[in-house]
């Protein structure tokens, strides 16, 4: 199981996957930043392969967290400044 933490395939996947998800589901952007973090974790571990940073199984899964908090708050800053509050028809 700890194998596939260490794949960048794994984290490609994980990403697309809650990507689609947050889409799909109306999620509010929350799993769409942890999709986003998966991908940038995946990206890091194809591109920088020889780095220390992916070398154990703990500080990759720091990668995902730390990327994926960091994408959070500006992307939920972001919609919440573009979305227009409408008038809900229902309220009286």
């Amino acid at each position: 199981m700890l194998s596939l933490l260490m794949r960048y395939e794994t984290w490609l996947i994980l990403g697309l996957v809650l990507i689609v998800l947050d889409i799909a589901l109306g999620l509010e952007f929350f799993a769409l930043s942890f999709g986003i973090g998966g991908l940038v974790t995946g990206l890091g571990m194809l591109i920088f392969a020889d780095a220390d940073l992916f070398k154990t199984w703990e500080s990759t899964v720091t990668t995902f967290g730390i990327a994926s908090v960091v994408i959070l708050f500006p992307l939920r800053r972001w919609v919440l400044k573009t979305t227009k509050e409408t008038d809900d028809i229902n309220h009286y």
